[in-house]
């Protein structure tokens, strides 16, 4: 492997300019036209920069190359959905499912195809997943996605407490706000206006002091 150019790829890749990385991937297949990793690692910094086309060709090579890191599948369906293609988008998940190596890639890609499901309003299809994803990984974005389904199903008593096992585990804090505005609305189903109304001030007394921090 050509190291040196390939921890710079990756480097680049992971930067505010991922387009940097494409000479880098480019000079690395060059030199080893059967390295399956860089098809696929060239093939996401396509993506991020929506040259879709470019990266379904690369992620359908690396797959050929028989890559070994099953999150091509994952990406691939990304690109999918962006497309409109919402069966192949779960196809490529249900075989991230059958091939991720850990639990948070399990938990992940059973996330992923749920979040298909809802497009498709299989709303039953996608409680099944997360019940699953929550065996992998009991985390905040497993919860929130589950309480959002119940949510659709009308199940707000169910969404509520969902939302309320995302808030405590807190593990997703770029969303947190959120999770309690969404909580607010499944309390105002309930008919339950002072907690609707609490979760409102909460997120409210958030925003004041995350303002307040930056002035400081």
């Amino acid at each position: 492997m050509p190291g040196g150019d390939y921890r710079y790829a990756m480097k680049m890749a992971g930067s505010r300019h991922p387009e940097l990385a494409i000479p880098y991937f480019n000079r690395i297949i060059k030199s080893r036209p059967q390295m399956a990793q860089a098809y696929f690692e060239r093939g996401r910094v396509y993506l991020n920069i929506e040259k879709r086309d470019l990266a379904l060709k690369d992620f359908n090579r690396a797959i050929a190359l028989k890559v070994t890191d099953p999150r091509v599948y994952d990406e691939r369906a990304r690109l999918y959905y962006e497309t409109d293609q919402v069966d192949y988008a779960i196809a490529d998940l249900s075989r991230y499912v059958s091939l991720a190596r850990n639990p948070e890639e399990k938990s992940n890609s059973l996330r992923s195809r749920a979040k298909m499901y809802v497009v498709q309003k299989k709303y039953d299809l996608a409680v099944k997943d997360l019940n699953k994803a929550l065996e992998q990984q009991k985390n905040s974005a497993n919860y929130w996605q589950r309480g959002s389904v119940f949510y659709k199903l009308g199940e707000y008593r169910k969404a509520a407490d969902d939302y309320s096992r995302a808030i405590e585990i807190n593990d997703y804090r770029t969303m947190t706000d959120r999770i309690y505005s969404m909580r607010a609305q499944a309390y105002e189903k309930l008919g339950e206006k002072e907690k609707a109304a609490a979760d409102r001030k909460a997120v409210n007394d958030r925003a004041r002091n995350s303002w307040g921090s930056l002035l400081e």
